[in-house]
């Protein structure tokens, strides 16, 4: 376990939190009440339930880097850097192959029992806020965590710097499409393109919008909504 890569997790993880915790703070705030898609549904679970729930998720999932990174580092990260181009290589192969990956993952997790068994956790919040990008089945989150990790060794080793770009962009998307915030500037006409295809995905569109970075694998599969 190298202490550049520790260390770089810790920057990513603070900067993931700080998102979540400034757009669950907006989603609050009155000053941005105007810009929620929707206004929360009440959910089938007690506050102190949800709040468990997702603190299980953030140790877990730092548990999963941890270990990761503890057996497996060389399948990982190590490369040398060798300039701009191969790091955007890296970095756009390796989150290109996770998200067909959990295109395929999460689709079939809409199976009936799988849907009852794991993934309906995480569809008991119908319009979710930034924090619920945690609220979930366990399983999955170690699924997806599992899938990011086997799509960087795919590519890799992949430079350190690659990696923790990996993971951030990863974290940060996660928690953007969650967010339930829309805003009307076109810098920002990305962030609402996530936001309101993965709300259409919980508000009714259960059989859409699998994908969560790239939207062309659901053109592609004809689950685009």
């Amino acid at each position: 376990m190298t202490y550049e890569v520790v260390g770089g997790l810790i920057v990513v993880f603070s900067a993931i939190g700080v998102l979540g915790a400034a757009a669950v703070w907006a989603f609050n705030s009155r000053r941005f009440s105007k810009y929620r898609v929707a206004t929360p549904a009440p959910i089938r679970v007690t506050t102190g339930q949800r709040h468990m729930n997702i603190a299980l998720n953030m140790a877990l999932s730092l548990a999963c880097y941890a270990v990761a990174i503890s057996v497996a580092p060389r399948w990982l990260y190590g490369a040398e850097s060798a300039g701009i181009a191969v790091f955007a290589v890296q970095v756009l192969g390796a989150l290109l192959i996770y998200d067909v990956l959990y295109y395929v993952m999460h689709r079939t997790l809409h199976r009936p029992k799988l849907m009852r068994l794991i993934h309906g956790v995480h569809h008991r919040v119908r319009y979710p806020t930034a924090r619920d990008s945690l609220y979930l089945h366990p399983v999955e989150l170690v699924a997806g965590i599992t899938l990011l990790l086997v799509s960087v060794a795919v590519v890799g080793p992949v430079s350190t710097w690659a990696f923790l770009t990996i993971v951030l962009i990863h974290g940060l998307i996660n928690t953007i499409v969650h967010t339930n915030l829309v805003f009307p500037h076109p810098l920002l006409a990305l962030w609402n393109h996530w936001v309101m295809r993965h709300h259409r995905h919980h508000a009714g569109h259960l059989d859409r919008n699998y994908a969560t970075i790239f939207p062309f694998w659901d053109r592609l599969a004809g689950t685009h909504a």
